[in-house]
Formats: structure tokens, sequence, C-alpha cells
């Protein structure tokens, strides 16, 4: 073979390579999680944590808060007591 046609194949060889490895690339990527995708259609975090991920995938949203949603609640009962009290407004004046 003389040197054109052997760097020619070498060329298309790289190119295929090339071609295969970005193909295995984007094989690559996990789906992404049906609530994740919605969190940029204007809806509020705490509505998406409380409607969306706790009944879609309470695992994330035990990760996410670190708390099970009867903590959640706990804490969340114990604040709404504090600021209709007055308690915080107290606190910064």
């Amino acid at each position: 073979m003389n040197t054109e046609k052997l760097i020619t194949i070498a060329g298309v060889t790289i190119i295929i390579i090339i071609a295969l490895h970005l193909k295995n690339q984007v094989k690559k990527r996990k789906k992404m999680r049906s609530w994740i995708g919605r969190r940029q259609q204007g809806r509020g975090l705490l509505n998406m944590l409380e409607t969306e991920l706790l009944s879609e995938d309470p695992t994330a949203y035990r990760n996410f808060l670190r708390l099970n949603n009867e903590q959640f609640e706990e804490i969340l009962k114990k604040l709404k007591i504090k600021l209709k009290g007055g308690y915080f407004v107290k606190s910064i004046r």
C-alpha cells in the first residue's frame, strides 16, 4: 500500500473510534426522575416537596429533608405556633 492509502485508512479508523466513543458516552446518562424535570415549571420548592416528591419518591423526600414526613410535620406545627404568637417578631425588635 502506498502512504496516501495508509493515511486515509488511519483517518477513517480514528473517526470511527471517536464516533463510537461519543455514542457510548451518551448511553451512560441516567434517566432523570420525573419530579426533577418539573422543578422549572413555576412551582415552589415546598409545594414540590409536599405534593410531588413525598407521593412519588418517599426515599428522595427523606434524603432531601433528612427527616421523614412525620418529623417534618411536627417541626412545622411548632413553628406555626411560634409564628402565630408573635415570638419571632418580638425577638427581632
